[in-house]
């Protein structure tokens, strides 16, 4: 029987080619699984690994991955000198252990670890024990990259009361994020912007901890952060808002988060549905 991996690698880079990117890497890594076949491995999974999201492949698919297929696929593509942003969408099953390959990577910028944000009928298995490790790796190196980091809705919901590693990691996050070299001046003023970077109050006394642990000092979809201080420009223009039913972060340029004046609830423009709020009469002709 031959084995595929005795094929030209010129097939094997061809056939990879029809695939999309974190197949194509899976494919690699398991035809080429030792470091002597780095050579092959590159041919097959290519070098572009700016990016790597698991919503290009599908749903099905990625819920099946292990964390032992997601180390091999990270050692692959050499994704600790290569990944700047990483979505984990889909991806229910793994723990966090097989983003060991991550560790210390100075080059990340962006990392997702939401898994479903649109389904909270089930829970993703990402353990904050197996996972905080490596983000702190990642924001104590001193050449760390990252400015933004999406957190697990089930790490948020139950794991944030002071004294808890989660809640001591936000802080550590927290002062990174407001460390001098990633603060923007005002554009009109030229004065560092003081503002919320990440929401790390947690009350006791309410249920209500819907945006604790998000991180409200960029625009999820544009990536920018806020241009003016609030003295120089009031209202929408420089305010960012975060949607109560996906949780992604927007400014008002690239969507319009609509809130309802009765409950507080919050839709932006990809999650609102006619008629999704109880309370309509309190928005006008928009529910929240």
């Amino acid at each position: 029987m031959i084995h595929l991996s005795a094929l030209p690698i010129g097939v094997l880079s061809h056939v990879s080619c029809f695939l999309a990117a974190p197949s194509r890497a899976l494919f690699a890594a398991t035809l080429f699984d030792n470091e002597k076949n780095d050579e092959n491995r590159s041919k097959i999974a290519g070098n572009d690994w700016d990016t790597l999201g698991f919503g290009d492949i599908e749903a099905a698919l990625a819920k099946k991955l292990s964390d032992d297929d997601i180390n091999a696929l990270l050692r692959c593509i050499d994704a600790v000198r290569k990944v700047k942003k990483l979505r984990l969408t889909n991806c229910m099953n793994i723990s966090g252990t097989g983003l060991e390959p991550l560790r210390g990577s100075d080059v990340i910028e962006r990392i997702d670890l939401r898994i479903n944000a649109w389904d909270r009928r089930s829970e993703p298995a990402i353990s904050c024990d197996d996972t905080l490790p490596l983000l702190e790796s990642i924001i104590e190196d001193e050449g760390c990259s990252l400015l933004h980091l999406q957190l697990p809705r089930k790490w948020r919901k139950a794991l944030g009361r002071a004294g808890s590693d989660f809640y001591h990691f936000l802080l550590q996050y927290k002062a990174f994020l407001e460390d001098p070299r990633w603060i923007n001046p005002c554009f009109e003023c030229f004065e560092e912007i003081e503002e919320d970077t990440i929401i790390v109050k947690w009350s006791e006394s309410t249920t209500d901890h819907s945006h604790y642990g998000i991180q409200v000092n960029r625009c999820s979809k544009c990536f920018k952060s806020k241009h003016y201080c609030s003295e120089c420009v009031d209202g929408d223009e420089n305010e960012f808002k975060v949607c109560s039913e996906c949780d992604e972060v927007y400014c008002s340029e690239c969507s319009v988060v609509i809130s309802c004046s009765y409950c507080g609830a919050a839709h932006c423009g990809s999650c609102i549905e006619p008629g999704g709020c109880q309370h309509r009469d309190y928005m006008g002709e928009v529910p929240c």
